[in-house]
């Protein structure tokens, strides 16, 4: 799924009030949060704080870890595709 398409549905379930008041912004936090964990998580195991950090570490364990979890469901999925 494109990019935009994820903040279009989004802003359509936000429209739709199904999440009432800032409960949206409390779940989009969270969902944020369980993104960036593992990043946190090993910076504060390093004993760097975000500000040292600038970000780069961060979000190399975080690239790395989310490539990790993502791989086989990706390779799952191309390959139940190619056998069309």
């Amino acid at each position: 799924m494109h990019i935009k398409y994820c903040f279009y549905s989004f802003k359509a379930i936000y429209e739709m009030n199904i999440f009432k008041g800032n409960t949206a912004m409390w779940f989009l936090e969270k969902l944020v949060y369980v993104f960036l964990l593992p990043g946190t998580l090993a910076i504060k195991a390093v004993g760097i704080t975000l500000e040292e950090d600038g970000g780069i570490f961060r979000s190399m364990i975080n690239m790395l870890f989310w490539g990790t979890v993502c791989m086989p469901f990706v390779l799952a999925l191309s390959l139940r595709g190619m056998g069309h």
